[in-house]
């Protein structure tokens, strides 16, 4: 009886050691991936802040944007959210881009392309919310932009103020969920 007792005994101690084992090496896990997870949010965020210069709009449409902000005189487009307006002697090639890229993804592509990814936009907050100080432990977010045939430059520009914008030690995540596009 006593050798079935200790038996029992020592399958619980071993039981409960390697519990304490498992749930030690799931937190380590854990705690290595949230580091890398934030290495790599940090090497996006660094990336997007020396490259955002060079991006390359679509195919065409580059050369033509670049032109077409020249001719207007204009600087900074979009800035602060201010309306881009087209003057009325707009060519019938650029209002073909227009109607293009309204037709694809309902909204101006061409306007939208000239705005930079690195934009200021004004802060809408509220005073109470802008003065408001937040506690120092808030556990971490994960960002979710479901997107679906989305115009590649709006979707660069909302990662880029999300990454711009938000304190990355909040951020544990940002996930891009393709809703089964069909636009290359």
């Amino acid at each position: 009886m006593n050798s079935i007792l200790r038996k029992r005994n020592v399958c619980k101690k071993f039981r409960s050691g390697l519990l304490l084992f498992a749930f030690s090496f799931l937190n380590v896990a854990y705690m290595m991936y949230n580091f890398l997870s934030n290495s790599a949010l940090i090497s996006v965020k660094n990336e997007l802040l020396t490259e955002h210069n060079n991006f390359d709009l679509e195919d065409g449409i580059t050369d033509e944007v670049k032109k077409y902000i020249e001719e207007l005189g204009l600087k900074n487009p979009g800035e602060n959210g201010e309306p881009i307006i087209l003057p009325e002697n707009t060519s019938v090639e650029i209002k073909k881009l227009i109607d293009e890229g309204k037709e694809k993804f309902g909204f101006n592509v061409f306007i939208s392309n000239m705005i930079s990814l690195n934009r200021n936009i004004p802060d809408f907050r509220s005073e109470i919310c802008k003065n408001k100080t937040y506690h120092e432990n808030l556990p971490k977010i994960s960002i979710v932009i479901p997107f679906h045939n989305e115009e590649w430059m709006l979707l660069m520009r909302t990662l880029h103020s999300i990454l711009l914008r938000s304190p990355l030690k909040y951020v544990e995540e940002i996930l891009l969920i393709d809703d089964a596009s069909d636009k290359e």
